[in-house]
């Protein structure tokens, strides 16, 4: 309730905002940065990159979520870093916060750890989190990486590529219809799990391009 009587006064409330940055408390801090995000990026770039490297990980994770959406440079490197962290939870929480402003060397780190790795019960969560995060990037000049998965055959991992497969055609969906659309009708012509998911997803694709 709160929050919510804060955020009534718009821009107003940003300067008392900013200067309850030196609270101690974490929530207060956490409340006082999404409070921030709502009201849009400004000029407060600065102010909020020491949160980065902040004890408690939900101060850190929206401070990092504020910045980006900011298009801060150094928040950007750290979701890079984040990628590439041995910790499949970091990983996770980095492929979280990308979206369709994310620039083209997170989409390129997205797009490694679809097409690398093998196919444990661990690896397929990231692939089909990566999967999903590149679907809301939506870049066409990533899709041929992604039909060389399409593509792949795997005798020990037969499930679970198929599994990625159905998630990379069903994210299709989000990619511009002109450079999806060839590729889901090719994909369509068979009869197995996947074929029968490029012909949903065709169906998809052809009523939004009305």
């Amino acid at each position: 309730f709160m929050i919510d009587r804060v955020q009534a006064f718009g821009e107003a409330a940003r300067p008392y905002l900013l200067a309850r940055l030196s609270d101690q408390r974490w929530y207060v801090l956490r409340n006082i940065i999404i409070m921030l995000r709502t009201l849009g990026p400004a000029q407060e770039v600065e102010q909020l990159r020491p949160f980065l490297r902040h004890a408690n990980p939900k101060v850190r994770i929206e401070a990092l979520k504020t910045l980006l959406q900011a298009g801060d440079s150094i928040a950007q490197r750290q979701v890079l870093r984040d990628l590439e962290s041995p910790d499949r939870e970091t990983q996770l929480t980095a492929v979280s916060l990308t979206d369709h402003n994310s620039p083209p060397d997170i989409a390129r780190k997205l797009l490694a750890l679809v097409t690398s790795g093998g196919y444990t019960a661990v690896e397929c969560e990231l692939k089909t989190a990566a999967v999903q995060a590149l679907g809301e990037i939506g870049r066409p000049e990533i899709l041929p990486e992604l039909v060389k998965v399409l593509a792949s055959r795997s005798l020990l991992a037969f499930k679970a590529l198929n599994r990625l497969k159905i998630d990379i055609i069903r994210s299709l969906e989000r990619y511009p219809a002109k450079a999806v659309l060839p590729l889901l009708e090719r994909l369509s012509a068979g009869s197995d799990d996947v074929a029968r998911q490029a012909s949903d997803s065709l169906r998809v694709v052809r009523s939004k391009a009305l």
